[in-house]
């Protein structure tokens, strides 16, 4: 191996390790997921419903209520009988998605990731069956065009949730750049639609707001967004945003009671620039399609997760320490916004399978296997470690609809091994919290009062890396 490329990739892996552990969620010591056998009344404040009578149909898995508990796990059983509790595990704080670049400025780099996606592309408009793509996200600004187009109506009024503040209010209350990141997300579905004539009559979006500013949001926050998309009949659940840590069992059963109910899940693979997503969540979980970013070279993008785990990759742009790359898309009160990251890729996925789902009579099995047979198979250094090379599924619209016109090999398990027995999943995942200690071990989520200064410490590590691999290169 060159000396350059050697000394590039010790230097990344010991700064990536430094930074990931850095970014590492944090773990509430006064929350927790609860799974229990029985339903249970309760007027106490610490205690909020998740989700009720989780009847996983299809699946070897048991019918559970589950509530996030707001007090130390000492007193559990005051409020849970112990003979009715499955499971408890700690709720990890999630922060809200970032994606901090959207100055007007930055125009000059945005890469035209529609006209490249979609060249020479034609699909006839038969579009047959309603779908309904939830988007669960910091917020969006439901008035706009693209969201009224596509709304689905309650009465004469646009159907969307907020699991965040139970307001009923899905607009972002953050005050800063990344209010516009669920608008920015929604915006690829829409521009990709809005291609197609008819589409509205029959795909239609729902919004669900599950960040506040107003307090910190929970995993269980999330899970409690993913249960009411598959109960409001949702076909596919994009979620562009993850967590540091490893995937747990309350995870695992909330994204497998969305599969079996037909509800595909499409999550971002995540920023961290990390080989494999045994440490990104839900990206990481078996019953989820994860998205990795590709920049306008068919590279992976400097910043996305790649490799074990990944199933497909798409635009997503790029970052400075090679050339910066962004996508352009909606943001707040009209405007236009441009923005990288695995949180652009994934929404491209979702509108594609909102699309043939809509246009053939496929399940989500058959049509998970054939949009990765279909891709374009290539090959991808990796920035920040040069000696390696990741093989790639690269998104490939023409031949994914190609293959589904001729027929593809109907399919009855999923992209990925599911584990199915009770053995089977309780090796895969936390069983049972002895104690904290055991649990955070189990699944990695930090005790820490706060992880900003780990995400400042990422997010300013990764660009300087890169400049010094550029350096290393060009002088060695």
């Amino acid at each position: 191996m060159p000396l350059n490329v050697l000394l590039s990739s010790i230097l990344a892996q010991f700064i990536l390790s430094t930074a990931v552990a850095q970014k590492m969620s944090q773990c509430d010591t006064n929350q927790y997921i609860v799974s229990t056998s029985q339903d249970i009344t309760f007027k106490s404040t610490k205690i909020t419903r998740i989700h009720q009578a989780s009847n996983h149909k299809a699946s070897n898995l048991k019918k559970e209520f589950v509530f996030a508990f707001k007090e130390s796990l000492a007193d559990i059983h005051q409020y849970f009988p112990k003979s009715i509790v499955n499971h408890v595990e700690p709720d990890c704080v999630v922060r809200r998605p970032q994606s901090p670049t959207r100055s007007k400025i930055l125009s000059q780099y945005s890469f035209p990731w529609y006209e490249q996606l979609f060249t020479n592309f034609k699909l006839k408009s038969n579009f047959k069956n309603e779908v309904l793509i939830a988007l669960i996200d910091v917020g969006f600004d439901i008035s706009s065009s693209g969201f009224q187009k596509f709304k689905r109506t309650l009465g004469n009024k646009t159907l969307a949730f907020d699991v965040a503040d139970q307001d009923f209010n899905v607009s972002p209350d953050y005050q800063n750049q990344d209010s516009d990141h669920g608008q920015h997300v929604s915006g690829f579905i829409t521009n990709i639609l809005d291609q197609f004539s008819n589409s509205e009559d029959y795909i239609q979006l729902l919004p669900i707001k599950a960040f506040s500013s107003r307090r910190p949001t929970h995993m269980s926050d999330l899970l409690k967004a993913v249960y009411l998309a598959t109960d409001q009949g949702a076909k596919v659940i994009n979620c562009s945003w993850g967590v540091t840590k490893r995937n747990s069992l309350s995870e695992f059963k909330a994204f497998e009671y969305a599969r079996v109910h037909g509800a595909l899940a499409i999550v971002a693979a995540g920023n961290e620039a990390l080989d494999g997503l045994e440490r990104s969540s839900p990206a990481g979980l078996p019953n989820v399609l994860s998205v990795g970013s590709i920049n306008s070279q068919n590279q992976i993008s400097t910043f996305s997760n790649f490799g074990k785990g990944v199933d497909i990759y798409t635009y997503g742009g790029d970052g400075v320490e090679r050339e910066l790359e962004l996508l352009e898309s909606q943001s707040i009160g009209r405007e236009l916004a441009y923005k990288k990251g695995t949180s652009m890729s994934a929404p491209i996925i979702s509108a594609i399978m909102a699309m043939a789902l809509s246009q053939f009579d496929f399940d989500i099995n058959t049509l998970s296997h054939s949009l990765v047979q279909s891709a374009s198979k290539s090959h991808s250094s990796v920035f920040y470690d040069p000696g390696k090379e990741v093989s790639l599924s690269v998104l490939n619209i023409h031949s994914f609809f190609r293959q589904l016109t001729d027929g593809p090999q109907l399919q009855t398990h999923f992209l990925k091994p599911i584990p199915k027995t009770a053995s089977g999943i309780a090796k895969a995942f936390p069983k049972q919290s002895q104690s904290l200690a055991v649990e955070q071990k189990k699944t990695g989520c930090q005790k820490s009062n706060s992880n900003d200064a780990g995400i400042m410490i990422y997010f300013l590590l990764l660009p300087l890396l890169g400049v010094l691999i550029k350096k290393i290169k060009l002088n060695l």
